[in-house]
């Protein structure tokens, strides 16, 4: 009766388990706000202060009846992009009127994690911004920062910011 219990115990713990598919969820952001783990976002919100060279035009442009803004994050100590840009883009959404309920924030343990767009969009990393119009993906903001960041031979002159982005986007 021993040796079957030791078999028994040995087979559940090393038998083969399956990989685990992780999947991302919506972050309620008045509940994420006030989630002491987060004391990060609020500060980093506060602080930073959006291009206005951009946003006011960005503002000109944004229509809330067609454009909407779904984000991906990894908001945890380990995502160090996420506990800055994270803060600074929804401040750049906030200041030209962005509603919170235009914007999707997804909480991610990985780019790999399922989401609802994981059909449409393959995430390479977190974070990610994306502008949806009339329901369809049609600019990734951060990859395009990314882009001209792999261009700028190292001169910070000649990367384009979030606001930048956000209104070449905006303008599609």
């Amino acid at each position: 009766m021993k040796l079957i219990l030791i078999l028994l115990s040995c087979l559940v713990l090393f038998s083969c388990k399956e990989d685990e598919v992780n999947e991302g969820y919506l972050i309620n952001m008045v509940d994420f706000k006030k989630d002491p783990t987060y004391f990060w976002y609020q500060q980093k919100f506060d602080e930073y202060k959006p291009d206005t060279t951009y946003t006011l035009q960005a503002k000109q442009i944004y229509s809330s009846s067609r454009d909407k803004f779904v984000i991906f994050v990894k908001p945890s100590c380990s995502c160090t992009g996420t506990q800055t840009e994270f803060p600074n883009f929804m401040k750049m959404l906030n200041s030209i009127g962005v509603n919170e309920q235009d914007i999707e924030v997804y909480r991610m343990s990985s780019h790999t994690d399922k989401h609802p767009l994981d059909k449409k969009l393959t995430l390479t990393d977190l974070p990610r911004f994306f502008l949806m119009r009339n329901g369809e993906v049609i600019y990734s903001i951060s990859d395009s920062v990314i882009y001209s960041r792999s261009l700028s031979d190292g001169n910070p002159r000649k990367v384009n910011s979030f606001e930048h982005a956000l209104l070449v986007s905006l303008k599609k």
